[in-house]
């Protein structure tokens, strides 16, 4: 009768654990159901600019061609890391796979968006030195500390050493710097674009258009980066920054894919040919 009782106790035991382990990593599992979605969206938005758009730059082509291969690696990574979590029938902290592989092309997905959205202000802002500098520290500090941080999980395996001190400065400093870069590019886009509106009255409608665009774009992108920032620094014992990290890159990448292919909605019968010409300052499309 004792040992029927000890091994409820155990039972009971290894539930909870079990509830404990669910309960953490559920944002994972949560994260992944909201990216699929947006994948969905992707696939759409790459089929649409390659039909809609052919007469586009070889370079930009390429550039949409392979942000659309990582997107889709880092999917599938999702899925198994998902997968084996919830489906290996044991308690266990150890990294899959999938989770690697998903830290790692979100961090590169993520750089190269920044690094196209760095290259329009640039362009926009007349070629401001300055501000280049500031945005391209900021990403190259995002991409580098984000590559050693994902780094140090392969080596470390298993998600029981996530917060030691290293990873923290690691985490802290990728999260916060590409926060710092996805706001301060959202506000060079509008800024310089209100500006652009002055200058040029006769693009005035357009202009108010892109900066809807931009703005939208801006909020949603810049608002993500801050609640992975903010969530990682305030629940460190928690995966709750997961549930935004896993859908971080495919806002990037859908954003992107966006602006590009409302390039067709601004040409409408109301705007001559001339008047968006004077906005192609604006237009990715000059990537060669």
């Amino acid at each position: 009768m004792r040992t029927a009782w000890e091994s409820s106790d155990r039972t009971d035991m290894a539930t909870s654990i079990f509830g404990i382990f669910s309960n953490t990593l559920s944002p994972i599992l949560l994260g992944a159901f909201l990216s699929f979605p947006l994948f969905g969206m992707t696939i759409a938005q790459t089929i649409w600019y390659f039909r809609r758009y052919p007469e586009d730059s070889t370079t930009l082509k390429s550039l949409i061609a392979s942000l659309f291969f990582i997107d889709t690696i880092q999917t599938f990574a999702t899925a198994e890391a998902s997968m084996t979590i919830f489906i290996r029938q044991k308690i266990s902290l150890d990294y899959p796979l999938g989770i690697l592989l998903h830290l790692f092309f979100t961090t590169v997905s993520v750089a190269i968006v920044r690094g196209i959205y760095t290259y329009r202000v640039w362009i926009m802002s007349e070629k401001n030195r300055p501000l280049l500098s500031i945005l391209i520290l900021l990403i190259t500090c995002q991409l580098v500390t984000g590559i050693a941080f994902d780094t140090l999980q392969e080596v470390q395996g298993d998600a029981s050493h996530l917060h030691i001190r290293v990873n923290d400065i690691l985490g802290a400093l990728s999260m916060g710097n590409g926060m710092a870069c996805d706001i301060l590019i959202s506000i060079s886009l509008v800024y310089y674009l209100n500006k652009w509106r002055s200058e040029v009255r006769r693009t005035e409608n357009i202009i108010d258009r892109i900066i809807v665009y931009a703005a939208g774009v801006g909020v949603v992108t810049s608002v993500f980066s801050s609640l992975i920032f903010i969530t990682w620094l305030a629940l460190p014992h928690q995966f709750i920054f997961m549930l935004f990290f896993s859908i971080h890159s495919k806002l990037h990448v859908n954003s992107f894919l966006v602006t590009l292919n409302a390039r067709s909605g601004l040409r409408n019968k109301d705007s001559s040919r001339s008047e968006y010409e004077d906005l192609e300052l604006y237009d990715a499309t000059k990537l060669s």
